[in-house]
């Protein structure tokens, strides 16, 4: 073999090395475990196992079905679908590396939206009841279904500077309901039935 056909082979074979490197890391980047690595995003990863919100419950659901994978639970939520969502998603997160290494951030400030194509890629329109789809007009159903992840405790923490510390920890693990009873008339009137019988 000659210098140049030597040459090629080794841009090959590093080629090669790089396709298979890029491929494994996104592979990477796309479980729980890469994204709880950054301090700020710990208590949502653990969020996941411990929250009655929507979050919480769809983790739940991930685990129990074989055909969602419970590892790559963020995703799910947070990924627009097709390529330019996954081009998306892996530009922000790169914009989100830069501020974990050279800002402060206070985990109570993250948040992360999820639009209604997110929510359809599970949930079919055309199997939405009735009483949602005139209510649709353009909101994102998290308009209404609150997803969370320590919501519950940001959103006290925010708005009920009254509780302490202590009572914060002993309401953790409590929804709205177990405060705020059967419904809210901002969103909707109370209703005889639970919370659960819709949402």
């Amino acid at each position: 073999m000659n210098m140049k056909q030597i040459s090629t082979v080794l841009v090959a074979i590093g080629l090669l090395a790089a396709v298979t490197a890029t491929y494994k890391s996104i592979g990477y980047m796309e479980t729980n475990q890469f994204c709880g690595q950054c301090h700020e995003m710990k208590s949502w990863v653990r969020s996941l196992r411990e929250d009655q919100t929507l979050a919480g419950k769809h983790h739940e659901i991930f685990e129990e079905r074989e055909e969602f994978n419970s590892e790559k639970a963020c995703i799910a939520c947070h990924y627009e679908p097709g390529i330019s969502g996954f081009i998306e998603t892996k530009l922000k997160g790169a914009s989100e590396a830069y501020i974990h290494f050279f800002e402060n951030v206070n985990p109570a400030e993250i948040s992360g939206g999820v639009s209604r194509a997110i929510c359809f890629k599970c949930h079919e329109i055309s199997k939405l009841k009735e009483s949602h789809k005139s209510k649709l007009d353009g909101k994102n159903c998290v308009s209404c279904h609150v997803t969370g992840h320590d919501s519950f405790l940001a959103f006290h923490f925010e708005n009920h500077e009254q509780l302490t510390e202590i009572q914060m920890d002993r309401v953790k693990n409590k929804n709205c309901s177990s405060c705020h009873g059967k419904g809210s008339t901002e969103l909707h009137e109370a209703l005889e039935e639970d919370c659960s019988s819709c949402h």
